[in-house]
């Protein structure tokens, strides 16, 4: 369609204006002279939440509770104090996600703006065994972590273990994209032929490690990690670059802070039967 411009022409009665359609040359030229530059879009603030993580019975602050976005791609562990700070997060509706070990975990949902002041407070609510006493609760969990402590220096292999403030300050999602990410294990996709999708590669191979989740052989292999995130486990350990690993949530140190159990034998000799 011809666009139309004012154009003055000289003539023996002067200058004489009239409308003109003259074809476009140049398209931008053309639409310069009716549409403005579209403005970019303002980028959502961001903002920083502080909160305080408390005993709902005893009113005392806990710390090294998880607090997470619920994404499970940010978070931090609160301080002796109970107190956290999570920085650079966007503005709007959020959901935080509070876990610790011994407690129920609480989900909070808040609306976050730059006006935003003060400290949120979370009370969580202790679970039976911490009823039942710290102190008895503490020193068995204490014992449970000796034993698996003995099992690795006597392993004999490259061993990696990753507590829970290691694994949460990582905040990769789940365990898999901790050992891919942040560990020695070189994950890549499994041959035809084997139930798992993801295998380890050692010395110029592919293999299925041995994976155990709470004791128990995980059949689906590196593939069950996904249906963890981080902020579950309490401890992860890896043997020989891969060849064997061994997560334990914090459900399972719950059931062992009863009463602690004897780690079960490696398996770093054999290869998975499946």
């Amino acid at each position: 369609m011809p666009r139309f411009f004012r154009l003055t022409v000289l003539s023996a009665r002067g200058r004489i204006p009239y409308l003109a359609a003259v074809p476009c040359v140049a398209a931008a030229l053309c639409f310069s002279a009716t549409v403005s530059a579209q403005e970019p879009e303002p980028e959502a603030a961001r903002v920083a939440i502080m909160g305080v993580v408390y005993d709902v019975v005893t009113g005392t602050a806990i710390p090294t509770a998880a607090v997470s976005l619920e994404n499970g791609r940010q978070g931090v562990l609160t301080d002796d104090q109970g107190i956290f700070r999570l920085e650079d997060v966007e503005a709007g509706p959020q959901l935080l996600v509070v876990t610790q070990f011994g407690y129920q975990k609480r989900a909070v949902a808040a609306t976050i703006t730059p006006e935003s002041s003060g400290m949120m407070q979370v009370a969580l609510t202790p679970r039976p065994i911490m009823l039942a006493g710290v102190t008895a609760t503490v020193e068995n969990v204490t014992e449970m972590e000796a034993r698996l402590r003995f099992r690795r220096r006597a392993a004999g292999f490259a061993t990696q273990a990753y507590d829970r403030r290691e694994l949460f300050r990582a905040m990769t999602g789940t365990p898999l994209d901790f050992l891919n990410q942040r560990s020695m294990v070189r994950i890549v996709t499994c041959p035809p032929g084997t139930l798992s999708s993801r295998c380890v590669f050692r010395r110029g191979r592919a293999i299925e490690p041995w994976v155990y989740v709470d004791e128990a052989l995980a059949w689906g292999g590196l593939d069950e990690l996904e249906t963890y995130a981080v902020s579950d486990i309490y401890l992860m350990e890896v043997y020989s670059r891969g060849s064997e690993i061994r997560i334990y949530t914090n459900q399972f140190m719950e059931q062992m802070a009863r009463k602690p159990m004897m780690p079960i034998p490696l398996n770093l000799w054999t290869r998975p039967a499946r």
